[in-house]
């Protein structure tokens, strides 16, 4: 007995000494969210810019699905999966609600992009996270604590000073000027277009996992 405590306490000194088998994992994870970032950020800049030339919304909601379409085809054949054969079939309804919000996301964006400016559409989409959290209290039972519900409220209050703030005539530059005919239905039409965006986003993060 006093043998196999031995080897248990040095088994338990050994692992203390080691580093996290996930560590990799979780600098690869970080990694990509932040790829992730700077390439959604690309988007809502292309997206803005490709707009200003009269292209609507959801011309453009049509193009990004199609071009997603195109190069998802021969990619999942090159990770030697089928297209339905390796879905199971209790799984048909969450890819189906999964794949109905990300269709929806992005026409979203784009409508707020329509009104708002890309930084004020960013700030309002960055609150996903947030969405995210609450969905995954009510759909994966997952907690949700003190500090993040304090921060839900301080970031909405904070979004809707900065959104509303940015309508002012006071503003110089010419991004300013651009949107000085926009009116105070148009805005709140566009920050709710944003806000249901962010919602799809963080019900997708919840549904991937």
């Amino acid at each position: 007995q006093s043998h196999t405590d031995t080897e248990s306490d040095n088994f338990t000194r050994a692992n203390a000494t080691q580093p996290p088998t996930h560590s990799n994992e979780t600098i690869k994870g970080i990694i990509l969210v932040n790829v992730f970032c700077l390439s959604n950020s690309l988007l809502q800049i292309s997206g803005k810019y490709v707009m200003q030339m009269d292209v609507a919304a959801f011309d453009l909601a049509f193009f990004r699905s199609v071009i997603q379409l195109l190069v998802a085809i021969p990619i999942i054949p090159c990770l030697n999966l089928s297209y339905f054969r390796d879905i199971r079939r209790q799984m048909y309804r969450p890819l189906f609600l999964r794949s109905f919000a990300g269709a929806l996301d992005y026409p979203l964006l784009c409508m707020a992009m329509f009104f708002l400016p890309v930084t004020i559409t960013a700030i309002i989409i960055g609150t996903s996270p947030f969405w995210a959290s609450l969905l995954a209290f009510v759909i994966l039972g997952d907690p949700v604590r003190n500090i993040e519900k304090a921060a839900m409220v301080g970031s909405f209050v904070g979004i809707s000073i900065i959104t509303l703030a940015s309508k002012g005539g006071e503003q110089d530059d010419a991004e300013s000027g651009s949107y000085a005919d926009v009116t105070n239905a148009e805005i709140t039409f566009a920050i709710l277009m944003a806000v249901l965006s962010s919602v799809c986003i963080g019900f997708i993060t919840v549904m991937n996992r």
